[in-house]
């Protein structure tokens, strides 16, 4: 149980694609006869195990066509049935949820409004108003700084 428990341990931190290599290294070169134990353990545990590559994910890959270049180039081959019905139910569920996700937002989302505002310069810009109350962008922090001190010293 000590065995399993040690190569548990001592496996993960060989393998794993760590940014820092240097516990892996100290304990290759310091330790080999450690590394070769936890590797006789995991062959007697588990004699057909294989290390598998690592695997990147993309946002690419949570779109329902990888490529649509690549998607229009492949020859395409018959879709089972089940394959068919799949792929509709996968369209209906974003549909839903792009529906759902407007309708939230017409409904009980916040209302915004672009404004132009105007800085001490004389500029303008563009900026987001959310609700229906009128804000006041032009208030200058040197100026509520002044007026707070000035209440202290008449206390």
């Amino acid at each position: 149980m000590l065995d399993l428990s040690l190569a548990a341990h001592i496996l993960p931190l060989i393998h794993a694609p760590l940014p820092d290599t240097l516990i892996s290294s100290l304990l290759s070169s310091s330790y080999p006869t450690l590394i070769s134990h936890a590797r006789c353990v995991l062959g007697a545990a588990m004699p057909s195990a294989r290390v598998l590559p690592p695997e990147r994910y993309t946002l690419s890959a949570l779109l329902p066509y990888s490529s649509f270049r690549a998607w229009w180039n492949q020859p395409r081959r018959p879709k089972s049935e089940e394959e068919k019905r799949f792929d509709r139910m996968r369209w209906r569920w974003i549909g839903l949820a792009v529906v759902g996700s407007i309708g939230y937002w017409l409904i009980w989302g916040p209302e915004l409004r672009f404004v132009r505002v105007a800085d001490e310069n004389g500029d303008e810009g563009l900026a987001i108003a959310v609700g229906r109350d009128s804000v006041v962008f032009d208030v200058d922090e040197d100026e509520e700084e002044e007026e707070e001190g000035d209440g202290d010293a008449e206390l």
